[in-house]
C-alpha cells in the first residue's frame, strides 16, 4: 500500500510542471514536443485499452505507474489547451479546468494524502498467489469508502501469450459481508475440475470459483 501511495502521490504533484516543462521548453523545438506527447498520448492509449479489457503487468508498482502516466497525459492535455487556444475566452476556460483538476491533485497528493489512501485502498493488493498451470490468484480488499460495503474481491489471472509480462483476467468473484473482509483466504487449484477452491482459515466459510 505504500509503494501504490506513494507513486500516485508523486504522479500528483509532479505531472502538471512536467507538463508545463513539455511545452516550455520545446516552444522552439515542435518536433521534439510532437514526439514527446506521441509517446504520452500512445503509452495512454494503450494503458487505456488494457485496463478495458482488464489487461495488467505482473509488477503493481508498474500498474500505478502506468495509472500515473495517464495522469500525466491529462495534464499535458490541459496545457495544451491553453497554450494553443486561439481566444482569450478559451484560454479562460482552459486555465479555470486546470486550476480545478490541478488543485484537486495537489490536494490528494500533499496534505490530503490520506482520502488519497482510502481511495486507493479497494484497488490494492490483500493476496497474491501462484496456483501453478501460468495461473496467479489475486485479492483485494474493499473496504468500504468508494461501495459503502466491505468485502473481498478475487481474480484468477493468466499470462498472456508471447507477452508474459502482462496477465489477463480468466474469472473472478466478488463476496461482500461474508467474514472474508482481510482475512487471507486459503486457495488452491483442482486442475482435474478446473475450478479454484476457497475456503476460510476458520473453515466457516468456502466457494469455488470455475474458470471461464
Amino acid at each position: 500500500m505504500e509503494n501504490s501511495l506513494m507513486i500516485m502521490m508523486v504522479a500528483l504533484v509532479v505531472s502538471p510542471i512536467v507538463g508545463y516543462l513539455v511545452y516550455f521548453l520545446t516552444t522552439n523545438f515542435l518536433g521534439i514536443r510532437a514526439i514527446i506527447l506521441g509517446i504520452v498520448y500512445g503509452l495512454s492509449i494503450i494503458i487505456l485499452l488494457a485496463l478495458l479489457v482488464n489487461i495488467i503487468t505482473v509488477s503493481s508498482n508498474l500498474n500505478w505507474v502506468c495509472i500515473g502516466l495517464l495522469y500525466l497525459a491529462v495534464c499535458c492535455l490541459l496545457w495544451g489547451f491553453y497554450f494553443n487556444a486561439p481566444r482569450t475566452g478559451a484560454k479562460t476556460m482552459s486555465l479555470v479546468g486546470m486550476i480545478l483538476v490541478y488543485g484537486v491533485g495537489y490536494l490528494l497528493g500533499t496534505i490530503g494524502f490520506v482520502i488519497l489512501w482510502y481511495l486507493l485502498a479497494d484497488f490494492v493488493l490483500y493476496q497474491e498467489e501462484d496456483l501453478g498451470h501460468g495461473l496467479v490468484y489475486q485479492e483485494r480488499s474493499i473496504n468500504g469508502t468508494l461501495s459503502s460495503k466491505q468485502g473481498t474481491v478475487v481474480e484468477i489471472r493468466k499470462a498472456v501469450p508471447v507477452l508474459s509480462f502482462l496477465r489477463y483476467k480468466v474469472a473472478g468473484k466478488k463476496y461482500l459481508n461474508e467474514g472474508v473482509y482481510q482475512k487471507s483466504i486459503d486457495v488452491a487449484y483442482d486442475a482435474d475440475r478446473g475450478v479454484v477452491l476457497l475456503k476460510s482459515r476458520n473453515d466457516e466459510w468456502g466457494d469455488e470459483i470455475e474458470l471461464e
